[in-house]
């Protein structure tokens, strides 16, 4: 079928072949540990070390990456997430990894950011002093994997360029059934209140768009797609249906050390199978899954991976 330039799907697939830029670098760092240890939070306790490591040793860094203005309507440009293997006991000299994320202007701070994460190893994370030595980061994108750092190679100063979200919002290969897994906690607010059940594809991606949207405003003093063909994008959603959820509450607690209490800080994990044509919906799911979605993304909360298990290729027209 022919879209004619006057339908919304027209404008939608004209408009993300050009948005406006959004860069991120995600990294990989593998460490090991010096002795046996488990986390209560790993995604609050990574997250506050981190932060107490730059707050010590790199200050500029910590108020670009933590500081007060990030509470005023902004997002925060990283997220920090620990991987499986760091939500589990780690035994003495066991391997773990845990994924650094920086958006627009926070890539520039990857160097700095790593240096923080060292200091937080020779450290150690939280007061009981969980030491780890870093051993190797990795660059990953869309593309592959490089080594940014090993001790036997050094630096691979190449491996630091960030990715262009032009490039996944582009995609369109006509899936019309995905699995979404959601790997770290998801934190989705619906009519003030955080959700303990399935999203409904509209939401999902309303909150996911909104996220991307400030990111790139943060960026690049615009957002990435109007508000018309974001309103388009989201009436696409109808087509789109969950014929199938495994989603469970995980229960979690972190301490704020700026309201001194324990809060709660859970969210849903598990799989929701979407089904109907994305279309253009495709790249927004495809960059959401390295750019998280939700609150709380700075601990590293909503990740998800998408499992593709149907897909028409588009016709050409």
């Amino acid at each position: 079928m022919k879209m004619h330039a006057d339908t919304p799907g027209a404008v939608v697939l004209k408009a993300v072949q050009a948005p406006e830029r959004l860069d991120f670098l995600t990294l990989r760092i593998r460490a090991q540990a010096q002795q046996g240890f488990v986390l209560d939070n790993p995604y609050s306790d990574l997250h506050g070390g981190f932060g107490l490591m730059l707050h010590a040793h790199l200050r500029p860094i910590f108020e670009d990456l933590f500081g007060e203005q990030q509470f005023g309507g902004e997002v925060r440009g990283y997220a920090l997430r620990p991987g499986l293997a760091l939500r589990q006991p780690v035994p003495a000299g066991g391997e773990f990894a845990f994924y650094l994320m920086l958006v627009g202007p926070a890539v520039r701070h990857a160097a700095s950011c790593l240096e923080a994460l060292s200091l937080l190893g020779l450290n150690g994370v939280t007061r009981a002093r969980h030491r780890y030595d870093v051993f190797e980061v990795v660059a990953c994108s869309p593309q592959g994997e490089r080594v940014l750092w090993s001790p036997e190679q050094g630096w691979c100063v190449h491996a630091l360029a960030p990715v262009s979200a032009a490039d996944l919002l582009a995609t369109q290969t006509g899936i019309d059934a995905v699995l979404v897994d959601f790997v770290s906690p998801l934190r989705i607010k619906h009519e003030n209140r955080v959700l303990q059940h399935c999203p409904t594809p509209r939401v999902f991606f309303e909150r996911l768009l909104g996220r991307l949207q400030m990111l790139a405003t943060q960026q690049s003093g615009a957002p990435l797609i109007s508000r018309d063909c974001k309103q388009a994008l989201l009436e696409s959603t109808k087509h789109l249906e969950v014929i199938r959820a495994s989603l469970r509450w995980e229960a979690l607690e972190r301490y704020s050390a700026r309201q001194r209490q324990s809060m709660e800080s859970g969210g849903l994990s598990g799989t929701m199978l979407l089904s109907g044509p994305l279309g253009a919906l495709e790249g927004w799911l495809r960059l959401g899954s390295w750019l998280h979605v939700g609150s709380k993304t700075s601990f590293g909360y909503g990740h998800f991976c998408c499992d593709v298990l149907s897909a028409t290729p588009p016709q050409p027209v």
